[in-house]
């Protein structure tokens, strides 16, 4: 019976501990990546992981954040440009417009809440995810139609002005882009794109997690 029990014990520590780990994954960081980014210096390199969430809609940057430091999480939101108002004599004016500027949540982020996101994430093969077959342009394979094989989705008037959702990963040694173009207009046009699929699976599950623990 006490072996039956530290059997079990051990096999739930197990499978704690993968989940807690912290992802491996390749680096792909690109030159035009590290010029843009404002987390890759001095914020990243405060911690020991960073997972970064944004969508790109416009040139500003406007980021959800989740760190890790030791044995601590926190989290985090980025914007380019922050407009802090003032009302006087019932009119309300812009007092100061704030710059790349960084605040910290204030609820705790407990390791099991970092879990429970981190855990859905291998579970989907997120950081298998290539940004290539995420942002696939052409038909290929049995989908090819040879009567429209110079058609190219990029062209389709339906995906004017999408917006590019992007993940940006950072360990102390490694950085990582995970981002798709439009991959609802996609999947529901081309359901076969399984990538994609699990991409918005992921995505979904982040945003809907940071609603639940980070508002």
């Amino acid at each position: 019976m006490k072996i039956a029990i530290l059997i079990i014990i051990l096999i739930l520590c197990r499978q704690n501990n993968i989940f807690c780990q912290l992802p491996n994954f390749e680096n792909n960081f690109t030159k035009n990546d590290s010029i843009s980014s404002p987390l890759l210096d001095s914020f990243s390199k405060k911690f020991d992981f960073v997972f970064a969430y944004m969508e790109q809609a416009s040139p500003n940057h406007n980021y959800k954040i989740l760190t890790k430091k030791n044995k601590k999480w926190s989290y985090w939101t980025f914007s380019d440009n922050y407009l802090q108002w003032t009302k006087k004599d019932s009119i309300y004016k812009v007092d100061t417009i704030r710059v790349g500027t960084f605040w910290e949540g204030k609820k705790t982020i407990t390791t099991k809440r970092a879990d429970e996101m981190l855990a859905f994430l291998y579970q989907n093969k997120f950081w298998r995810l290539r940004n290539d077959s995420l942002n696939q342009s052409r038909v290929t394979g049995k989908y090819y139609d040879k009567e429209n094989d110079d058609t190219i989705f990029m062209q389709d008037k339906g995906l004017t002005d999408q917006i590019n959702y992007r993940f940006e990963v950072y360990k102390i040694k490694s950085c990582r882009v995970i981002e798709s173009y439009a991959p609802d207009y996609f999947v529901k046009k081309y359901p076969y794109m399984l990538d994609r699929k699990k991409f918005i699976n992921c995505r979904d599950k982040f945003l809907k997690w940071w609603e639940m623990y980070c508002r």
